[in-house]
Parts: C-alpha cells; sequence; structure tokens
C-alpha cells in the first residue's frame, strides 16, 4: 500500500490505494490444430492433433483440450487427450473446432473445414490417379 496525499480547498486528506497486476496481461492459449488427411472418405480414420498449441504462462503438458468433431458446436468435456481420432459415417463437409483451455481457465479456439466422401466416390478417384500414373509412366503404382 502506498500513502498519497490530497489536498482539496484548504482540507488535506490521507488516502492509500493499491496496485495489483490487470488480468488483461495474461493471454488465452494458441490453439493449434492438425487434421490428417483433410480430405477423407468414410472408410478412413480420420487424426486430429492439438499438439502444436502453446500457452505462454503454462507448460503444454498442464493444457487442456475439448473437440467438437461433428461440426455441432457441441464441445466434448476437457480432457489431456491432444490427438483424438475419428471415423465418419455419413460423407459431407464438417467445421472441426479445437477449444484449448490453460491453468487459468483461459480458452484459445481454431477450427479447420474437412471433407468427407463417399467411400466408392475415393474409390473412383484413386483409380483415376492410378490410370494417370500408367498414362504419364508406363509403369503400375
Amino acid at each position: 500500500m502506498k500513502p498519497f496525499l490530497f489536498a482539496c480547498l484548504g482540507l488535506a486528506f490521507a488516502l492509500t490505494f493499491s496496485c495489483t497486476k490487470s488480468e488483461s496481461s495474461k493471454n488465452a492459449p494458441d490453439a493449434v490444430l492438425s487434421i490428417i488427411p483433410v480430405i477423407g472418405d468414410t472408410s478412413m480414420v480420420i487424426t486430429f492433433d492439438a499438439t502444436g498449441s502453446t500457452d505462454a504462462e503454462d507448460a503444454s503438458s498442464d493444457l487442456m483440450y475439448s473437440w467438437d468433431l461433428l461440426g455441432t458446436h457441441e464441445f466434448s468435456s476437457y480432457s489431456k487427450e491432444a490427438v483424438v481420432q475419428y471415423q465418419y459415417e455419413q460423407p459431407g463437409s464438417y467445421q472441426i473446432g479445437l477449444q484449448v483451455m490453460d491453468t487459468d481457465g483461459w480458452v484459445g479456439m481454431e477450427s479447420q473445414e474437412l471433407f468427407i466422401s463417399d467411400t466408392l466416390l475415393s474409390n473412383k478417384i484413386i483409380l483415376v490417379q492410378q490410370a494417370v500414373h500408367i498414362a504419364q509412366t508406363g509403369l503400375e503404382p
């Protein structure tokens, strides 16, 4: 506490005040989301990786993660799982969400779009890629 003298209209008052560090100097974690692969099909298991997430004040091992793998804006409970996997049953476009929370409760967020195709469509794409490879090189892939 620091004393402060205040004079007003010839009267003197002694005030005491204290200074505290503002919470606004605290930063939320930097959420980093990697999706492997970004384009897949219903036969594939997709990996979601948040191990690149960081926080200026906390170690990575202290961070907690919450996932929205269906694009519904409904996140899972927070856990220590920085890497999760999921297999989609329906083709479509999914807006994947990640929330990363530090030990002070600050939350960083990131989202990315994931494209899931039908297995049959994916197989046709692979056949076309193989045909192009054979046409270009004359060799089987």
